[in-house]
């Protein structure tokens, strides 16, 4: 402990004329030293139930509908103090995308390697860059600089598209295979289409699964089908957030061609929904190449905008903008009715 104490020791000898010697004793204490914060993810739980251990702790990537599990101790000696004591901890989410509602749980949490504690997480729900900190206490109160852990969700898919909009109307994502027309069409993916429950609507076959090389390897074959993410059912707002709407689509491995994604709105759900912006990104192999905002009027329902496209065969991707207009408020859930 840091300070002075004062003290002295009495010894007792068998010289006459010194039967007794006092020394007097000055003790100073050591400062304490403050404890030092690491930050790392200690694992990343995907949609599918598939647990990632990062190759880096302290660089790890993720995407959305992945759990990312915090950890203070990616290496042994990290987040320890150096006179032993106890820590406590304290992370802190200090910024995410403008559209995500993620949040920490167990934020109070380390936990040391082997606790019993559970983990902090959070949840990854949009697109961008999610940042960290973790400040550790030792039972003095001294507390350490904040360590700061960056995750980034920019998915290195083939394809990854994301709309996001601030407003009480139901809007559908959907993203076209070379070839595919809107609605009705195995090449579309959107709405339950894409998740093949609808009622007589087959399970959207894409091409045969392989691996990022073309080859068909059984070991690394990747789904090149579309998987729909986020899928906005009911106009529900994003958790964590007061009027987001969010959808998500991606293929982990894409045929090569020319992809499409679109926005329909399908459906005013407030009353007299005012003007509102609609957001589309396009994510190609970890690189963000598309980024486009519409203004919907509250009387373009029914409105389809084809936000742009991207060719898998060379990374190009163009802006299109083209609109077109398919009936409101209709069940396309095939194979009738269909535009």
């Amino acid at each position: 402990e840091q300070g002075m104490a004062e003290g002295a020791l009495l010894l007792r000898t068998n010289d006459p004329d010194e039967p007794e010697v006092r020394i007097d004793l000055v003790a100073v204490g050591a400062p304490n030293t403050p404890p030092v914060a690491c930050a790392g993810v200690s694992e990343i739980r995907h949609q599918n139930g598939d647990r990632e251990v990062p190759a880096d702790p302290a660089m790890p990537t993720a995407r959305p509908a992945d759990r990312v599990f915090l950890t203070a101790h990616p290496e042994p000696t990290c987040s320890a103090d150096p006179e032993g004591g106890a820590l406590e901890y304290a992370w802190t989410l200090v910024s995410k995308p403008p559209v995500s509602g993620a949040r920490l749980t167990n934020a109070q949490n380390g936990p040391a390697p082997g606790g019993a504690e559970q983990p902090p997480y959070f949840d990854v729900d949009a697109i961008g860059r999610y940042e960290i900190e973790l400040v550790v206490t030792d039972p003095e109160g001294a507390a350490s600089m904040p360590a700061t852990l960056v995750v980034d969700a920019v998915p290195k898919d083939d394809i990854t598209v994301e709309l996001s909009w601030r407003a009480a109307a139901d809007l559908d994502l959907h993203l076209l295979a070379p070839g595919g027309a809107p609605f009705c069409d195995p090449l579309d993916c959107f709405w339950d289409i894409c998740l093949g429950t609808s009622a007589g609507v087959p399970a959207l076959d894409w091409g045969p699964d392989q691996n990022s090389d073309g080859k068909l390897d059984p070991d690394t074959m990747e789904n090149t089908d579309p998987i729909l993410v986020f899928d906005n059912v009911g106009n529900t707002i994003l958790p964590g957030t007061t009027d987001v709407r969010l959808e998500n689509i991606r293929v982990p491995v894409a045929p090569l061609g020319t992809y499409r994604v679109a926005v329909h709105y399908f459906e005013d759900k407030g009353v007299a929904t005012p003007d509102f912006e609609a957001r589309v990104k396009l994510v190609y192999k970890g690189t963000v190449l598309l980024d486009e905002t519409r203004t919907f009027a509250r009387d373009e329902v029914g409105v389809f905008w084809t936000a742009g496209q991207v060719d898998i065969a060379t990374g190009q991707a163009q802006p299109l903008g083209t609109l077109g207009t398919y009936p409101a408020g209709v069940n396309y859930t095939g194979p009738v009715p269909c535009p």
